[in-house]
């Protein structure tokens, strides 16, 4: 069989530079030359990199041309080599890419130059500047590498003894290497200096075409080398997102064992002067979250009579959210909702464990109590539940706490370092002294990491062995009481859920409009078109005459195409050359001399090729396939890729939380989901502290504009091309924590500490920021952004802010939340609520208080929070009273004395069964007086009325014409940290060991604005003379105060169809509802009662007029333990002599099963 490659298109840029180019430039390439392998014996090399990392950098112009004059080729390869996949260590995975590219450089007359460029070559050139950082596999040291070489392909030849190294585009410490070519400059880019082959300068103002074409030296690494069937290839294309016109007829006689990638840019021009193509002007929109900065953009740049309709703009950017909702009426608070909630990122928070029935295939007539969620558990199987959650907790809380210590000893270990590379007192601080807490600290951390892995250990370990389906073998605690529990219930499956997450602030966010980037030919998130040569075109056809590509070449071209047949190089790449000269402007010349054709008109056909796909062919009569962007014309490239960010930042969290949240109100009746800043906007008077970044733009929200323009039928936007980012690590920085590409942990002698390193385990994510920085452990104050810059993948530069026309808008403005935004010529101003920056959660569980613990119900259908019930009478206007099993115990009266009486239920003993002590502290609390039991019944009938208007979420067999039942619940809430709690990272802080201190929020508990918000009121921590109602319009908000790590209790009276909704500000607003299983088997059971006044009537045959409905029956109870079923026909008159009494007691209505009413209508 054939063998072929696949040939790709993939993107190609190039960017001519000469000396009269009037573009800023920035170099963006790291600087990791300082590395040393093994040690670090210059020890002021090593000061001088772990300064940059401490150091107030400032807001510095640092602004230069560095690049060279010439042109600048730079290919980006499909995304399918960005997707990385984990490993059973849970390292990332990326494919091998792409290691050998040629590259042709062609004139009108087809003089060409060609180079090779090896990009997994490691550099021997003398200084070479390093751009790859390999690992020492003896001491796990790193190594500053320089890979990547070019040179003349004519005179090249492949030595696979050469060092090399396994190339991805994802560099290590460096996920964009690929996508800045000041990174991958003769890897995944090469610099022509523009001269000929005697190296002289080429002469301006001449036209060139160029080629790369890009293969694996080492067929091995190629993603297609083994698919040997078609079966095989066709789920390699799909997993690479690549495509191919009739694989199966190619590969009856043919075998695709590899690819090549291929791109061509013809009419290249050596310029006189450079084409400048930035922007002059842009729009920026900034906010605490992509959406809320977007949003502010989208009012900026509409029309005039679509700003009057914000509410619609902004709903219609986030209608996503609100159809997912699904309620109406409702949209600005949900709204508010949303844009809050997107305002922070969410982090994983651990593993609960749940007991599911397992899917049964049952007829329409077969049901069981699982149908309802019941699952009657034997005491047993609850209590190993609770043991494995418990577990699972211990385990989760460790596993956090260890990663803290990790990273906290590599903290000490650069502090440590840092004061023996740099010849100079720290801080003015003793060095004597500074040393010993350093050191004192590094012992205790190493005993505590030591005990935390024993511990984890203990509870999950992953075993060497594998099972029968390779898969590795856990032991420990949690594995035996998981494996106990599952024998316990054969019948159901144990499963793991995630816990409620954690969420840190996002960092501000910044989107710029009108960056105009240049349009890729390729996108890479879909998928792509290829070939294979046997579907390339060779034969150009015109009028009544055609030519070959043969015809075409000429010695130049030849003995490039003779070097690629005599060397490893794919001869596929020797076809896609001469196809070039069929689809290049350049070569037309060429065509319409061997054709004595029209030049103009041959030109004419070949620059509109798509179009002309007729004027191509092949000369075996087979179907061919004319590329549809890996060839194009040129234009300079604008690629941005990074924004950098400057900002000072004065807050308003001072040392011991003082004013930590001044000037901050929460909760009011209209906003209770966020901070507002009450007072005017002003300067907080605190010391100011300079922070900057640099981060990758996104284009993800030109998708999100077009969604928008496509949902609201207006033409809003012309060229806006949004890009976004938010200012990463800017939280980070005022925990006084540097994220980045970080040193390897050092001993004693500055060389690469084994032991150390082995502990932390890769756990090094950032490193401290000891000088020149304050501690914020809480996110409050005044932002001022004075520096935005834009830079592209080549280093082109756009100053946004301050130095070019910008049009600012504010997402804080247009929400009418926190406070207002102001520019000045030195900065952007805006305040920023407050905002635990490490990551926390409101953790909130459902408990049943009747055990001797109090246990979590959330994940144990055997168990339930409910401790009864209150059902308002509308008939009676008074209140029934059930226990959490539906049984009804008596009925609370309003005697119009300001007294309360609890009319006890036919046989039931006052309070002595009222066994559970919520319900029971709740019923004396009404009991009390008058105004108590007002209060809960306004609430109650407030409450009911609201739900009616709201579709039930849930199917529910009790709803009774005159109220619907309300539940009492208990639950607890606290809200933790994820990790540690972090300090202050500053030298002096060793010593004095300063921790963050928590301060108090307040939390609103329900929101009766919400029409899903279902609560009537509560007691907060078995406070039972204080019932606290939830927000609403009238009386503002009630909070509860709360910090870190406080467990407080509550008993929650709300309606089992909705939600109660918990927003502190500082965390996203958290709905929760009662679990079915807590409810649906007890709405059955509830009926309600009438106390009747004494009846004339026969005892056989009770009279008595009463409302008649299918779906409910009719008893008569008198004051006895049983019901009895004497009422007659009622509503009939009957003349009858029967004796007659004065009978005392209640009537019972009860709702029937749903089956009776059918059948009873159907007669």
């Amino acid at each position: 069989m054939t063998t072929l490659k696949l040939l790709v298109p993939i993107n190609l840029d190039v960017l001519v530079v000469n000396n009269n180019t009037t573009t800023l430039w920035k170099d963006i390439s790291l600087t990791i030359d300082n590395l040393k392998e093994t040690e670090y014996s210059n020890y002021r090399g090593l000061g001088t990199y772990l300064e940059k990392r401490i150091q107030t950098p400032g807001l510095k112009n640092d602004i230069g041309k560095v690049i060279e004059d010439g042109i600048h080729l730079h290919w980006t390869l499909p995304n399918s080599f960005r997707k990385g996949t984990y490993q059973e260590d849970g390292s990332l995975d990326f494919p091998k890419a792409p290691n050998r590219w040629l590259i042709i450089r062609m004139d009108q007359d087809q003089n060409c130059k060609s180079w090779i460029v090896e990009s997994d070559k490691i550099n021997k050139v003398k200084n070479a500047k390093c751009n790859w950082i390999g690992e020492n596999k003896k001491d796990k040291g790193l190594v500053p590498l320089s890979i990547g070489n070019s040179s003349s392909f004519i005179e090249w030849n492949e030595n696979a003894e050469e060092p090399a190294i396994d190339l991805t585009i994802m560099a290590p410490g460096n996920p964009d290497f690929a996508a800045s070519y000041m990174h991958c400059k003769n890897v995944f880019g090469f610099y022509d200096d523009m001269k000929d082959e005697t190296e002289k300068p080429l002469t301006l103002g001449t036209d060139y075409t160029y080629q790369v074409y890009g293969w694996f030296s080492n067929q091995k690494k190629d993603p297609l080398n083994e698919c040997n069937d078609l079966e095989k290839l066709k789920e390699t294309l799909g997993k690479l997102s690549f495509s191919i016109e009739n694989v199966k007829e190619i590969t009856k006689n043919n075998n695709i064992d590899g690819l090549v990638c291929h791109a061509m840019i013809n009419t290249v021009p050596w310029l006189k002067k450079s084409t400048d193509i930035i922007p002059s002007t842009v729009s920026i929109g900034i906010g605490n979250s992509t959406s809320e900065a977007m949003a502010s953009l989208l009012l900026a740049n509409s029309k005039s009579s679509e700003k009057a309709m914000p509410d619609k703009l902004l709903g219609a950017y986030q209608y996503k959210a609100m159809e997912e909702n699904g309620i109406e009426g409702d949209g600005l608070n949900l709204l508010r909702k949303q844009v809050h909630a997107r305002s922070f990122q969410p982090v994983n928070g651990g593993t609960l464990w749940v007991v599911e029935a397992k899917d049964k295939k049952k007829g329409p007539e077969q049901k069981d109590e699982n149908d309802f969620g019941i699952i009657p558990f034997p005491p047993e199987v609850s209590e190993a539940l609770k043991e494995l959650n418990e577990l699972q907790h211990t385990y989760d809380n460790c596993a956090n706490k260890l990663t803290s210590n990790q990273a906290e000893l590599y903290a000490l270990k650069y502090k440590k370092a840092y004061m023996k590379s740099i010849d100079s007192q720290t801080d003015g601080l003793d060095t004597k002294t500074l040393t010993k807490a350093i050191n004192d600290g590094i012992i205790e951390i190493k005993t505590n990491i030591n005990l935390l892995n024993t511990d984890l250990k203990k509870l999950k370990e992953k075993s060497k062995a594998l099972d029968d389906k390779g898969k590795a073998i856990y032991t420990g605690d949690i594995v035996n009481k998981f494996k106990k529990l599952q024998n316990l219930l054969p019948e159901h499956d144990v499963k793991e859920v995630p816990m409620p997450k954690f969420y840190e602030p996002a960092d501000p966010a910044v989107v710029i409009a009108g960056l105009k980037p240049a349009i890729k030919y390729i996108n890479t998130n879909e998928v792509i078109q290829c070939r294979v040569r046997t579907q390339l075109a060779n034969q150009f056809i015109f009028g009544i005459g055609y030519i070959t590509t043969d015809d075409l070449a000429t010695a130049a071209t030849r003995k490039i195409m003779d070097k690629v047949a005599s060397t490893s190089v794919p001869n596929d790449i020797k076809e896609l050359i001469l196809e070039s000269f069929l689809l290049n402007p350049l070569t037309a010349g060429f065509v319409a001399k061997a054709l004595r054709a029209d030049i103009s008109a041959v030109k004419d056909v070949i620059n509109q090729f798509e179009e002309n796909a007729s004027s191509y062919a092949r000369q075996d009569k087979q179907p061919c396939y004319l590329p549809k962007f890996a060839e194009k014309k040129w234009k300079q490239p604008w690629n941005p890729l990074y924004l950098e960010w400057g900002v000072k930042w004065e807050s308003s969290y001072q040392k011991n939380h003082v004013n930590a949240l001044k000037g901050w109100k929460f909760g009011d009746a209209k906003n209770a989901i966020d901070f507002k800043y009450d007072v005017k906007l002003k300067s907080t008077n605190a010391p100011i502290t300079e922070y900057n970044g640099r981060v990758l733009l996104s284009n993800q929200l030109v998708n999100k504009v077009k969604e928008l323009n496509d949902k609201l039928k207006l033409e809003l936007f012309n060229d806006f091309s949004p890009m976004s980012q938010t200012l990463s690590g800017f939280g980070s920085q005022l925990l006084m924590r540097y994220h980045g590409l970080q040193l390897p942990i050092v001993n004693n002698d500055l060389k690469i500490d084994l032991e150390d390193y082995q502990i932390i385990n890769d756990q090094n994510p950032w490193s401290p920021m000891m000088m020149g920085y304050s501690f914020y452990p809480v996110r409050s104050g005044l932002l001022k952004v004075a520096m935005l810059r834009v830079i592209d993948s080549f280093g082109q530069v756009l100053e946004v802010f301050p130095g070019k026309k910008s049009l600012l808008s504010s997402g804080k403005e247009l929400m009418k939340s926190s406070a207002g935004m102001l520019k000045t010529e030195e900065s952007i101003e805006f305040k920023l609520g407050p905002r635990i920056i490490q990551p926390t959660r409101l953790r909130f569980e459902w408990i049943n208080k009747n055990s001797f613990n109090p246990r979590v119900t959330d994940s144990d259908p055997a168990t339930s929070p409910l401790c009864g019930w209150f059902l308002y009478n509308k008939l009676d206007d008074n209140i029934s009273v059930y226990n959490a099993r539906g049984v009804e115990l008596g009925i609370l009266v309003d005697k119009g004395d300001k007294t309360v009486d609890l009319v006890k239920a036919p046989g039931c003993n006052q309070l002595g069964h009222f066994t559970d002590n919520a319900l029971r502290n709740t019923v004396l609390f009404m009991r009390e007086n008058s105004t108590n039991y007002n209060k809960v019944k306004e609430r109650l009938i407030s409450v009911t009325e609201k739900m009616q208007s709201v579709a039930s979420r849930q199917q529910l067999t009790m709803a009774l014409p005159i109220g619907f039942p309300i539940a009492v619940a208990t639950a607890r809430f606290v809200v933790e940290l994820k990790d540690l709690p972090a300090h202050d990272q500053s030298f002096s802080a060793v010593i004095s060991k300063t921790k963050f201190d928590p301060i108090k929020y307040t939390l609103n508990i329900g929101n009766d604005l919400n029409k899903a918000d279902g609560l009537s009121g509560y007691f907060l921590n078995e406070n039972y003379n204080e019932f606290k109602k939830p927000v609403d319009e009238n009386s503002g908000a009630p909070t509860v105060e709360f910090e870190t790590g406080m467990v407080q209790q509550l008993t929650l009276l709300l309606d089992p169809r909705a939600m109660v909704s918990l927003s502190s500000g500082i965390l996203p607003m958290a709905t929760y509802t009662l679990p079915p299983h807590a409810f649906t088997r007890e709405l059955k059971n509830l009926n309600l009662r009438f106390l009747a006044t004494p009846v004339i009537s026969p005892v056989a045959n009770l009279k008595i007029p009463l409302l008649q409905r299918n779906d409910i029956s009719w008893d008569f109870i008198r004051n006895t333990t049983t019901d009895e079923d004497i009422i007659g026909d009622t509503g009939k008159s009957q003349l009858r002599f029967d004796s007659v009494y004065a009978i005392e007691g209640w009537l019972k209505m009860t709702q029937k099963e749903t089956e009776d009413v059918d059948q009873k209508s159907q007669s």
